[in-house]
Parts: structure tokens; C-alpha cells; sequence
């Protein structure tokens, strides 16, 4: 895209480079009246192509655009009022004007790139793939999550009432129930950004879906795989993704099932002193055979695991790695777990499920 603004911005500056005052005539389309409107296009053009690189959403980009442009061209004004020139305010309209036409063709081509990016991804292969062996780079809707990090192989109960999210799970309904479950950087962000979104999240498959009288809706969720966002697509009613799939490093060798007998074992201990953990999840994690899983199993059902760890380990492909955090975790955990508050529960939506979430 930024290819395209450059391009632009050398098209829109070329007629003022071009253009020769002539005398101290002030006519409405006097020469210099070519060159505030080329130029104050070729700068909202820059000022667009620029912001580009820094968010992600277009009307801050279109806030540096007008913001570039306009500051050049009054600033000029404001100098030939002190007698180095000839002030005019037909050179300020004109200066509007060319602002005006660059950022609404800097504004045309973003639609026209981002809609050509997206229609890549909207493929049989690759957007909402229904297939059973879906490509590892593909399209899907994002829920951003707040005060919680699903993991692979863990299923949550979420209460969404945001409208963007609500429109996030109605997209993904309507293909093949796939979506991205990303945490928030900051979980009062009522309305995220995506610079509010951690771009590590996991891939997930809802279960179950269902819409309450207040107009929130209570949906399951499963986590799948690790992923993460590489792009934000342009969509209006919710959060589009272009994601990729990550790749987990596994070696299973003889010390990873020493490792992992080591964990079970310390979980079993730590169940015994955590009563929130139920003891089906003790037997479920006794028949884990996959180191991945085992790590990310136990890390679930550890509350006293901080919310930031929780998303360090999430980021961490390393399953050996992961394997050795939920050890250390336990055995810290068996003596804090009744001095710290489970940083789900506290906010449980409706007094029976601890993993419960009110989006707003």
C-alpha cells in the first residue's frame, strides 16, 4: 500500500512542480493556484502514506494527511503576511482543496489495495476454509478477549456483548465456525484498536452459541492452535484477520516424559491443596501423552498463574519450555493459592461458570 501512496503522492506533486508564478496576479486559477493545490495534495498524500506505517485504521491516517498538508499551506500564508510575500486567501481555498483531493484519492486506493489484499485471502483454500486440512495463513474473524488467554485444547464459556464481537462471531457462524481469540492489552479498552490486541492468540472452533434477552450472547469456545495476526483486514462490522498458524517446536524424548510424569505428579499435588481445580481435570491430564497439550492443559487450570505469564506461554512455541513453567508454577502455587484471587472467577458474569466473561 505504501508502494501506491508514493506513487500517488509523485502523480499529484508533479503539476505544481510544474507550475510558474506568474507576476502578482491573485486570479481564482492563476498558476500559483496550480501549485497550493498540487502540492497540498502530494502532502496529505505523504502524510497518509506515512501514518500508514504506524496504524493500521484509516482515519488517523487521514487526520496526518489533512494535519500535513494544511499546517504547509497556512504556515506559508502566515509567512507572506510578514512581508516576505503576497498572502492570499484564494491560495488557503486552494490549499483546502488539493488536501481535500489527496486524501480522498489516497483514501480510494487504500480501499482499492486493501480490497485486492482481502480477495487474495478470499479463496476456497484459504478465507473460511472448510476443508479438513485448512491452510496455515487464512482469513478469520477476531474476538478480543479481556482478563482471559484461551489455550489450545481449552474450551471457555464467554458472555460477548460488544457489538463488534457479536458481528465477529456472526461472521464465523456463517462459514465454518472458525475464529481468532486474541487477549486485549488492556482489559478497560471498551472499544480496542488494533494496536489494543495482542497479535499472538489462539485459533478456536465455537461450540455453541447462544443469544440472551438482554442481547448479549453466550458462546463456547474451543482453542485449537497456536496463531498469529499478520494483518488487519478492512472491515467495517468487526475485526478481520489475516493469521498464521504457529509452528510448535516438539521433541519427545526421554527427558520430556520424565518431564512430563514430574508435572503430573506435581499437579496431582497441587490439586489437593486447590480446590478450585475439578478432579475430572486431574484424570484428563494423567492420559495426556502430547507434551504440547500437557503444558498448555496444565497452565489452564493453574489460576494463580498471572494473566501476563499466561500470555508469555501463549507466545512461547518452545513446548519444552512451556513444560517447565507449569512445574515451577505448581509448586509456587501450592502455597499461595488460597492468599491470591482467581483472576477469572472474580469477574464470573453469572455466579456458575468461573470462566464466565462480560465483555462490556
Amino acid at each position: 500500500m505504501q508502494g501506491a501512496m508514493i506513487a500517488l503522492c509523485i502523480f499529484l506533486g508533479a503539476p505544481s512542480a510544474r507550475a510558474q508564478v506568474a507576476g502578482t496576479s491573485d486570479d481564482w486559477f492563476g498558476r500559483d493556484k496550480a501549485l497550493h493545490f498540487g502540492a497540498s495534495a502530494a502532502l496529505a498524500t505523504g502524510g497518509y502514506a506515512g501514518a500508514s506505517v504506524f496504524t493500521e485504521t484509516r482515519p488517523p491516517r487521514l487526520a496526518w494527511g489533512a494535519g500535513i498538508a494544511l499546517t504547509a499551506g497556512i504556515g506559508k500564508e502566515l509567512w507572506d503576511l510578514t512581508g516576505r510575500g503576497d498572502p492570499s486567501w484564494k491560495d488557503v481555498a486552494w490549499d483546502v482543496a488539493g488536501t481535500a483531493s489527496g486524501l480522498l484519492l489516497s483514501y480510494a486506493v487504500d480501499v482499492l489495495v486493501a480490497s485486492h489484499e482481502e480477495s487474495e485471502l478470499k479463496t476456497p483454500a484459504m478465507f473460511f476454509n472448510d476443508s479438513k486440512a485448512p491452510t496455515k495463513r487464512r482469513a478469520v474473524p477476531l474476538l478480543p478477549l479481556r482478563d482471559i488467554i484461551v489455550f489450545p485444547h481449552m474450551v471457555s464459556q464467554l458472555f460477548v456483548g460488544r457489538e463488534r464481537s457479536i458481528h465477529a462471531l456472526d461472521a464465523a457462524m456463517a462459514q465454518n465456525k472458525e475464529v481468532m481469540l486474541a487477549a486485549q492489552k488492556n482489559a478497560k479498552t471498551n472499544e480496542p484498536t488494533p494496536e489494543d490486541v495482542f497479535l499472538y492468540g489462539t485459533l478456536g472452533t465455537i461450540m455453541q452459541l447462544v443469544r440472551l434477552p438482554d442481547g448479549t450472547v453466550r458462546v463456547l469456545v474451543e482453542g485449537r492452535r497456536r496463531a498469529k495476526i499478520k494483518k488487519f483486514l478492512q472491515s467495517d462490522e468487526y475485526f478481520l484477520v489475516d493469521i498464521e498458524e504457529a509452528e510448535e517446536t516438539v521433541e519427545k524424548n526421554v527427558e520430556i516424559e520424565a518431564l512430563m510424569r514430574s508435572i503430573q505428579a506435581a499437579f496431582e499435588e497441587y490439586l489437593k491443596l486447590n480446590k478450585s481445580v475439578e478432579p475430572d481435570e486431574l484424570r484428563s491430564i494423567q492420559l495426556i501423552d502430547e507434551p504440547s497439550r500437557l503444558a498448555d492443559t496444565v497452565i489452564a487450570n493453574m489460576p494463580t498463574v498471572k494473566l501476563s505469564d499466561r500470555q508469555d506461554l501463549l507466545e512461547n512455541a518452545n513446548a519444552k519450555a512451556r513444560l517447565e513453567a507449569p512445574r515451577a508454577a505448581s509448586v509456587r502455587g501450592g502455597d499461595s493459592s488460597r492468599a491470591e484471587e482467581d483472576p477469572v472467577s472474580g469477574q464470573e458474569a453469572d455466579g456458575e461458570d468461573p470462566e464466565g466473561i462480560l465483555f462490556e
